[in-house]
């Protein structure tokens, strides 16, 4: 029972088992033929690549065709538990950003049981960071995503659905030619607005779901031990008469933006809201507010206003005392994720698409220019440090603090070393 197999014809192997495994990775990086001629590779480390390069995906997994993460979620059983046993967004991606408060959050909303980032969280030897090792121990981004997926996810920051949308597959489709085929995904899509699962004949329903037949489905392909999905073109009216069906249930109301023919999507706890156009998504919960951003642009979100982010990143405040609320938080966790890379690492071009020699240490983190706000009820003006990796304070920042209002503003070239770890702290 493979856990990356996502065809029709994988359920009903599933069926007797007492939980769903599944994994899925974004970007997940292959081995092509050295793309530049004449390049002569130093190879200082990893010597078996030679002749080789890694190339990695450079689209974002901010979408609603092909979500990495719904077209697993979608194989879920309500009545059992889901566990995501890999999931990785490959750290050469440029959008690897977008993994942390994005796992984080659609996790948390799914309710599901378990996550495990995949790769070697804990190394006994030190490698450089390359593009062939998953969320290693050594990538910043794996610290990233493995913090806020805590906060988020496991301590239960961002809240879970109500409701269930169930893709109720009848016999006579397992019957079909859909046998070879996936779920389709304006089904999988909807992970970004309600819970979603399916059934089997009857066979794992449960009572409290809405539920669908599958009318559409996404063709699969093998590649080597993979089962892929190729997504279809087209689907959006689907997508958009099963909001409609979500809105005459009463899972999401009329002041709830989802409209698949935009490209929006809200949770229908309405703390989450993805723009898959734009390829931006916020979060606001009482404890953790966050936003992924591609440009310079001001949101505002509840207790936190961003007004300058440089590059492409995520930003995302969580507090870290038992405060109900990031307005009463005395001590603060800022999370500003880029990316990083190998010193002296060596790509084709300058979108990354393929690591042609791998680098040394020390890793370099993206920097950027980030200015925001944060609302808070404390009198007194907090102290705000940039952290080390190991969560020890490298540095004081300056601030300004006026009438409950906290103005930061920093650029992360001028430090000593590169961190995405910010802590605030109040008297």
């Amino acid at each position: 029972n493979w856990d990356m197999y996502m065809r029709l014809m994988d359920i009903p192997p599933r069926l007797p088992m007492t939980a769903v495994a599944m994994h899925t990775y974004f970007s997940h990086p292959n081995l092509v033929p050295l793309p530049v001629r004449g390049y002569s590779q130093e190879l200082r480390n990893l010597r078996w690549f030679r002749g080789k390069g890694i190339m990695t995906s450079q689209e974002s997994s901010i979408t609603d065709r092909n979500s990495y993460i719904g077209r697993a979620g979608v194989n879920r059983f309500f009545d059992r538990p889901f566990l995501i046993t890999e999931y990785s967004h490959s750290p050469y991606n440029c959008h690897v950003h977008e993994a942390g408060l994005m796992w984080g959050a659609y996790a948390a909303l799914q309710g599901w049981d378990m996550l495990t980032q995949h790769g070697n969280t804990v190394s006994l030897w030190h490698t450089p960071l390359n593009g062939f090792v998953f969320e290693g121990s050594l990538s910043p981004m794996a610290r990233v995503n493995e913090v806020i997926t805590a906060f988020a996810w496991q301590r239960g920051d961002v809240a879970e659905a109500k409701h269930k949308l169930e893709i109720a597959i009848p016999k006579r489709t397992m019957q079909s030619a859909n046998f070879m085929n996936a779920i389709g995904g304006e089904y999988s899509r909807l992970f970004m607005v309600t819970k979603i699962g399916c059934s089997c004949d009857g066979q794992a329903s449960v009572r409290d779901s809405i539920r669908v037949v599958p009318e559409r489905f996404a063709r699969t392909y093998g590649g080597g031990m993979f089962a892929e999905i190729r997504e279809t073109i087209g689907g959006d009216v689907l997508a958009g008469k099963l909001v409609a069906l979500l809105r005459s249930r009463n899972v999401i109301g009329t002041e709830n933006p989802t409209d698949p023919g935009r490209g929006i999507y809200q949770s229908e706890t309405g703390e989450i809201t993805t723009d898959v156009s734009r390829k931006t998504l916020t979060v606001v919960a009482p404890k953790l507010e966050g936003a992924i951003l591609k440009k310079n642009q001001t949101v505002k979100l509840n207790a936190m206003t961003i007004s300058e982010c440089s590059v492409p990143a995520s930003l995302t405040a969580i507090t870290l005392d038992s405060a109900p609320s990031l307005r009463e938080s005395r001590r603060i966790l800022l999370i500003a994720a880029t990316m990083a890379v190998s010193e002296h690492t060596v790509f084709s071009n300058e979108r990354f698409d393929v690591e042609i020699d791998f680098g040394t240490f020390p890793l370099l983190w993206r920097s950027g220019r980030f200015a925001l706000t944060l609302q808070n009820r404390s009198k007194e003006a907090p102290a705000v440090y940039a952290l080390n990796l190991d969560g020890t304070r490298e540095r004081k920042l300056d601030s300004v603090f006026r009438n409950g209002t906290l103005s930061l503003a920093f650029d992360t070239s001028r430090f000593e070393y590169g961190t995405p770890f910010f802590e605030i702290v109040y008297p």
